[in-house]
Order: C-alpha cells, then sequence, then structure tokens
C-alpha cells in the first residue's frame, strides 16, 4: 500500500477499492519482517546488558571485593532488571567475582517467544 502515498490516496476500510489493494498485500511477507525487526531488536537489548555491583574493597588490595558477587546475585540481576531468565547450570563461571574491574560472562537460555536457544556475553 505505499505505492498509494505516492499516489496521494487514502483509502479507508469502507471504501471498495480497499480489496483491490489488500489482495496486493504480502501477508507472509510483513509477518516475517515484523519477526525479523522483533528479533533484532531483542538481539540487540541482549548486547547491551551490563550489570554493576558495589562492593566495599580490601585495604591491603584494592583490587579485591569483600564481598564476591555471586552467581546467584547475576541471575537474579538478569531477570529482574532485563527480564532474561538464565538457569544456573548455563551461566559460565567457575567462581564469585571477587576483582575489581569488568568481567565477562557467558550465558546461554532458550527463549519461549522465539522457540531458539541464544547465546551470549555480558559485562
Amino acid at each position: 500500500m505505499n505505492h498509494l502515498v505516492k499516489q496521494k490516496l487514502g483509502i479507508i476500510t469502507t471504501d471498495p477499492r480497499i480489496k483491490d489493494e489488500e489482495a496486493k498485500i504480502d501477508h507472509e511477507g510483513l509477518k516475517q519482517k515484523q519477526k525479523v525487526r522483533l528479533y533484532n531488536v531483542y538481539i540487540e537489548k541482549l548486547l547491551k546488558i551490563v550489570l554493576n555491583y558495589s562492593r566495599p574493597v580490601s585495604q591491603i588490595n584494592e583490587n579485591v571485593a569483600l564481598q564476591p558477587v555471586t552467581k546467584e546475585e547475576i541471575l537474579s540481576d538478569l531477570l529482574s532488571i532485563h527480564g532474561v531468565k538464565v538457569a544456573p547450570e548455563n551461566l559460565s563461571m567457575s567462581q564469585d567475582l571477587e576483582n575489581i574491574g569488568d568481567s565477562y560472562l557467558n550465558a546461554r537460555f532458550f527463549s519461549t517467544h522465539f522457540d531458539r536457544d541464544f547465546s551470549f556475553t555480558f559485562v
């Protein structure tokens, strides 16, 4: 129907010409485009995930937190802040995070909406 804009036409649903125009629409193609757009927005959201934690540091070594960030905290924040539910076994973390600074973690989860697995790395 974008060709109608070029012709400076607008057809409302009560206009008898609407049936001819609706027949020209590729409904499946539009649905596929919407899926791709939604998928891309979701991927962009995953790529922007950043979790920040404030912890007291050791007086001896200021690069080490006195209270490490635990896997449970990260899983809880992923769900509550970003709406991403990751099973504990799908978050790769060999130990709690003790070092101050950026840590990159890998996670994997299944999206029921997209019916597929996602793997991503977040800070």
